[in-house]
């Protein structure tokens, strides 16, 4: 039997269900300066002619692509009031020197991916409140603090319009009175999921969800990788008696602690005003798994095997108690997701920390289905920005019903447990899903928007189609009906070389969509120089001919016209120009003809989800 992922992640993070990277090359680093010198009126790309305000610097950043870093040249803010960042989907770096003059406490509003980094912040009498947002939050290496007069959250009461979205903060330098998801006069519960990491210098003096707020998410994180924590307040720092009474304060579906050693366990929690210890409520009442108040949520403690019976008994700083479960630190399956970027990928999201990596540096994922077996290092996998290392296994078109199984091991071959997203140890140490699942998946949510159900929907036609073709398998035929694809036809201009006669295209639907157009040559004919959409390629030859091919087409792609020149002639042609010759050329090939119109709508629906 096939296990499932714990259902309660697999549903929130359906909203991501299919991922389209970019594969453009990352646009270079743009530097701005603002000094109190400066003047809004100069460009800012040079210490010589910075700009006069933050204003203005933010607001040049945010029409750039790639990444800003904004440097502040020893720079004193007094504005009255918050200072909002402009949105922006590019990510900005701010470094330097900031100094405070306010005359009141105010916010710091992100609008974007946000990244402090070399940044030293000069407190003044007042304090300054970061808010994060549902944007990427980093503290990075080199910022310096005055402990107690700088805060970061992810959402207060000047996030009047966030009601979605998910909250990312991390930690790696600076001392901050207060991290958390939620601050006092939060308006909205928010509909996302929360994730605090600290790492590296990082100083905290209070860390909860919900500081002194009624307010609730989803599920949340704690990551404690390094640094040090003065008061810990895990799920929210109300008393028992005003939890009771909201019901659902803080977290309302998962609350997941993890600590690892690098995090500083003997010097942290000694604030002298906190009742609390590693876990609980601050303030007069400290809660235990018995309060209903804390009951709302589900309560996990993850630990590092080398100080697993040191936290799980130290009753001095570990309320065991509180915990639902305490586990010891493996891969934990989270959820799952596709990659329609020319490959159809099934993608695995597992949260690995950093120091089961680092306890196991040549550790791995093994992903075996019917493409064969693929191996990829814990190290190498990409990490998404809830933490998750992602692991993808490319299937073909006609394989999206055939299982896909991922399991780990450490460097010498041996198998790793393997959790569920609730921490229970799977059997056998491997999870077992298929495409097919995952579309069956989305069928079922009516959460979903139209556009999602329908590409999912196409997805599926496309499956069944594809095993009928090849035979693989025995699914209903979807009822496709006509449809006219002349528009996609491929044209010719311009004469081809001498010597040069085209000889057909073909369109390959294994893991990934690759379209390709083949020519001979004459006897002592010349092999002519070709470009596709402008850039130089060699043709290949195969069985007394030669291709061009165009490679892992993306599911928004698969009607967007390629222009291939040879020599003086210009192929114009997309991977819906082969079935347009399908439906024209081979009506008597049902299966052929079905896929090439399932093709079709899985372009037609991608186009309507993405763009």
């Amino acid at each position: 039997m096939k296990k499932r992922i714990a259902i309660f992640l697999t549903l929130a993070m359906l909203a991501a269900l299919f991922v389209f990277p970019t594969t453009a090359s990352a646009a270079s680093q743009t530097d701005l300066y603002v000094s109190n010198s400066g003047d809004d009126s100069n460009d800012g790309l040079s210490a010589e002619a910075p700009k006069l305000t933050m204003t203005a610097a933010f607001s040049a950043a945010g029409a750039l692509t790639g990444g800003v870093v904004i440097h502040l040249d020893d720079f004193t803010t007094s504005k009255t009031g918050n200072f909002t960042i402009p949105a922006h989907t590019n990510p900005i770096t701010l470094t330097g020197t900031l100094k405070d003059a306010h005359t009141a406490d105010w916010f710091f509003i992100s609008g974007g991916p946000l990244t402090l980094k070399n940044l030293t912040i000069e407190a003044g009498t007042k304090n300054l409140f970061f808010l994060a947002g549902v944007n990427p939050f980093t503290v990075d290496e080199g910022v310096v603090t005055t402990l107690g007069k700088t805060a970061i959250y992810g959402v207060g009461s000047a996030s009047t319009s966030i009601t979605a979205g998910d909250v990312n903060i991390t930690i790696k330098s600076g001392a901050f009175n207060d991290v958390a998801i939620f601050r006092a006069g939060s308006p909205n519960n928010i509909n996302g999921n929360g994730r605090i990491t600290v790492s590296g210098t990082a100083e905290i003096n209070n860390l909860v969800v919900a500081r002194n707020s009624w307010k609730t998410i989803n599920n949340a994180e704690i990551v404690l990788e390094g640094g040090k924590v003065n008061r810990f307040a895990g799920h929210c720092d109300r008393t028992a008696s005003t939890m009771l009474g909201e019901s659902k304060t803080g977290v309302v579906g998962q609350f997941n602690l993890i600590v690892t050693p690098g995090f500083d366990y003997a010097g942290s929690f000694n604030l002298a005003n906190t009742s609390t210890t590693i876990f609980g409520l601050s303030g007069s009442t400290v809660a235990t798994s018995g309060a209903t108040a804390v009951g709302v949520a589900e309560y996990y403690l993850v630990l590092d095997e080398t100080i697993y019976d040191t936290v799980k008994n130290d009753t001095d700083k570990c309320q065991a108690d509180s915990f639902d479960k305490i586990v010891k630190d493996a891969p934990a399956l989270r959820t799952a997701s596709l990659t329609l970027d020319g490959k159809i990928g099934l993608n695995f999201y597992v949260f690995v920390s950093s120091s089961f990596k680092a306890a196991n540096p040549n550790g791995y994922a093994k992903l075996e289905g019917p493409e064969g077996e693929t191996t990829v290092l814990l190290a190498d996998a990409p990490v998404d920005a809830n933490g998750n290392s992602k692991f993808t296994y490319a299937v073909a078109a006609k394989d999206m019903r055939e299982d896909v199984t991922i399991s780990f091991f450490d460097g010498n071959d041996q198998p790793l447990p393997l959790y569920d997203s609730a921490y229970n140890e799977i059997a056998g140490g491997s999870y077992t899903y298929t495409v097919g699942d995952y579309l069956a998946a989305v069928d079922g949510d009516a959460s979903q928007s139209a556009e999602m159900k329908a590409l999912a929907g196409a997805l599926s036609d496309y499956n069944a189609c594809a095993e009928l073709l090849f035979g693989t398998g025995t699914p209903a035929a979807p009822s496709l009906g006509n449809m006219d694809l002349s528009s996609y036809k491929a044209t010719l201009t311009g004469d081809l070389p001498a010597g040069v006669t085209l000889t057909g295209m073909t369109l390959l639907l294994e893991s990934e969509t690759t379209l390709r157009v083949y020519f001979k040559l004459a006897d002592g004919a010349a092999l002519p120089a070709v470009t596709v959409d402008g850039t130089d390629v060699s043709p290949v030859a195969k069985d007394g001919q030669y291709y061009i091919a165009i490679e892992n087409i993306a599911a928004p792609d698969l009607g967007v016209a390629h222009s291939i020149a040879i020599g003086g002639c210009t192929v114009s042609a997309s991977a819906l120009s082969y079935s347009a010759s399908v439906l024209a050329n081979a009506a008597g090939n049902e299966p052929l003809c079905n896929t090439a119109k399932a093709l079709a709508n899985y372009y037609i629906a991608a186009d309507a989800y993405f763009n």
